[in-house]
């Protein structure tokens, strides 16, 4: 949603537009997810909000499915080393953590 609000109004950085999406979900995880894990995904969010805003230099791999293959792992290994230290970066994880606690 941030990077499709980001090209709508360009003048709106994804990183913010991701902050502010997750306003609300993390006030849902006050109310419903451990504190330890919201404060943790607070932390989370917010080194994933200034790093976007960060520019990195770009991989130049030509292929459409490998480039998708590789932010792919990239993504899921970073989300899996915030998950594994009973945090998140926001958004569905939040909503994720909620549904397995409770109904799983």
């Amino acid at each position: 949603m941030a990077i499709l609000i980001h090209y709508a109004l360009p003048f709106i950085p994804v990183g913010v537009a991701y902050f502010l999406l997750n306003i609300p979900i993390f006030i849902f995880g006050w109310m419903f997810v451990g504190r330890r894990f919201f404060f943790y995904s607070i932390a989370g969010m917010v080194i994933y909000s200034l790093a976007v805003l960060i520019p990195v230099p770009e991989i130049m791999i030509e292929d459409r499915l490998l480039n998708s293959l590789t932010a792919g792992i990239i993504s899921g290994f970073g989300s899996g080393i915030l998950l594994r230290s009973l945090g998140s970066a926001g958004g569905m994880d939040i909503l994720a953590h909620f549904a397995f606690c409770r109904l799983g």
